[in-house]
């Protein structure tokens, strides 16, 4: 549902999300980490979109890890994470 890029930046490259949500593309930039914390962070928003569009509450770990990351992070995902 959603597309994981390596890009280019003024200090070096970083990782962005692309979403598209309710026909709108939206993206999410990650930043400077490794291609491993940016694929988990893509799947656990992909969670997040399919459970928003069934209509269905956030499993139990999802949940958690919403609680977990950091207010950067969270700042950068509310049309992600807010319910459709």
């Amino acid at each position: 549902m959603s597309s994981l890029r390596k890009i280019k930046t003024k200090t070096g490259e970083g990782w962005r999300i692309e979403i598209v949500l309710n026909g709108v593309r939206e993206s999410v930039f990650l930043g400077k980490t490794n291609k491993k914390a940016a694929e988990t962070i893509q799947s656990r928003v992909d969670q997040i979109q399919s459970c928003n569009l069934a209509g269905l509450s956030y499993p139990a770990d999802v949940s958690q890890w919403l609680g977990t990351i950091g207010d950067d992070l969270h700042e950068k995902m509310p049309t992600v994470h807010e319910p459709v």
